[in-house]
């Protein structure tokens, strides 16, 4: 057993209990202990004392396209740059080999970044599966589904097929999940939305969908929504993640609500593209809470939960003119408990609780970015930076220590994507 002694811990659980000087016992996967060190015996355990450190749950990046890392800052500033510019560099220069190692990549700076859980959907989900497996790092992982544009199978049909299979293959392992993962209700075809339905009912298969996203796709559905078409064809349940939701009305919100569904607010990716703000306080009014996402490396240009947890803040304050609305605490469990939770595995991770698996970040306070130290939670969500995490634990397994990965190699990752990294900066 290692025990992790002197921590300030925020626990995330129902409570948000605080221990301003406590221990976290870990072994065999799973937190075996925690509390206050005034209550701490040693019994002859590994102990790593950790003064001035911060410990919390592992960040959960509830929405994220791994594999476009080679596509990081193309294009930027230009209009529909999706579809005139982002889905024909897809075509061109995204094969298997260059997504999965650039899954492998975007695995290993989220490492670095904290986060221990990533809800990935892109192509070659069944290789990428596999290599995230390898990684160590905890994912629910989904194959895009689109009737145009799609780089790896074609067509709707043979996409759904994989899907199946993806599920077959992963439903019962123990870190990586499988879900389904449409791209838009206006880029998927109804006949494949009915099959997506009926799979996901059969499998009780989280499925993941951009929803309300794009102007475009609003003025489709017009006078109707987005949502509100979904919930015609009994769409929206309980294991339904309606990623952006941006442009949404009351009654979009009563429908999510009403059917147990949750909603992923990726603000950066949201904001930089000129998109709008999801009204996160029409949500909350409901009883619908957010988990947050980073979208994919091309949108907000990042992977790092830590940082979309800053935005969330000030997009939110700033939409509603109103300094005491989402207080920090409220954006910590969005980052952490509430995405276990839409993810469907809060039994196991989102918290620091007996039992639980042992996903844990510790943070250091020693940079100069966390000087003064009061309370630590607001300090998390305004102050921390990818330079202030020190160690990151999946499952009890050290993947980060001393600020670096202790079983992989950033350098060796990006080596493995330079080939096509050259050819298209000479090719752009």
């Amino acid at each position: 057993m290692r025990t992790y002694t002197n921590l300030r811990i925020v626990t995330v659980d129902s409570s948000f209990t605080v221990y301003e000087n406590g221990f976290i016992s870990v072994e065999s996967k799973l937190i075996q202990n925690i509390g206050d060190m005034k209550d701490f015996t040693s019994e002859g355990e590994k102990i790593i004392d950790c003064e001035g450190m911060i410990a919390i749950p592992g960040l959960i990046n509830a929405h994220t396209h791994l594999g476009l890392i080679p596509l990081r800052s193309l294009g930027e500033d230009m209009p529909d740059r999706l579809r005139k510019y982002l889905f024909p560099m897809e075509q061109k220069y995204m094969d298997k080999e260059t997504v999965v190692s650039a899954s492998h990549y975007a695995a290993l700076e989220s490492l670095l970044n904290g986060t221990t859980t990533v809800a990935d959907m892109y192509y070659y989900a069944e290789d990428v599966a596999k290599e995230l497996d390898a990684v160590g790092i905890r994912a629910l992982v989904g194959q895009t589904i689109i009737e145009t544009s799609q780089i790896d199978y074609g067509t709707e049909e043979k996409a759904l097929e994989h899907t199946q299979s993806l599920i077959e293959q992963w439903k019962d392992h123990d870190r990586i999940k499988p879900m389904i993962a449409p791209h838009s209700p206006v880029s998927v075809s109804e006949a494949s939305l009915l099959k997506i339905r009926d799979l996901s009912k059969l499998t009780d298969t989280k499925v993941m969908m951009h929803v309300s996203e794009m102007d475009y796709e609003m003025e489709h559905f017009a006078p109707s929504t987005p949502v509100a078409y979904l919930d015609s064809i009994d769409f929206i349940d309980k294991n339904f993640l309606g990623v952006h939701m941006i442009h949404t009305n009351d009654n979009d919100q009563s429908i999510m609500k009403k059917n147990g569904a949750h909603v992923i607010h990726c603000p950066g990716a949201n904001m930089k593209a000129g998109k709008g703000i999801t009204d996160l306080k029409g949500f909350y009014a409901h009883g619908v809470k957010a988990a947050l996402g980073t979208d994919g490396p091309i949108s907000g240009n990042t992977l790092d939960i830590m940082t979309v947890m800053k935005l969330v803040a000030m997009g939110q304050k700033t939409k509603y003119h109103e300094r005491d609305i989402f207080p920090s605490s409220m954006i910590l469990e969005m980052a952490t408990i509430n995405g276990a939770k839409a993810l469907g595995i809060d039994a196991h991770t989102g918290s620091l609780e007996i039992g639980k698996r042992a996903d844990v970040v510790l943070i250091s306070t020693e940079e100069a970015n966390m000087y003064p130290l009061y309370d630590p939670i607001p300090s998390i969500v305004y102050q921390v930076q990818t330079q202030n995490i020190h160690t990151v634990m999946v499952d009890g397994d050290v993947l980060v220590e001393n600020h670096k990965l202790t079983k992989h190699s950033i350098n060796d990752a990006r080596n493995a994507l330079n080939e096509v990294v050259n050819k298209i900066s000479q090719n752009s």
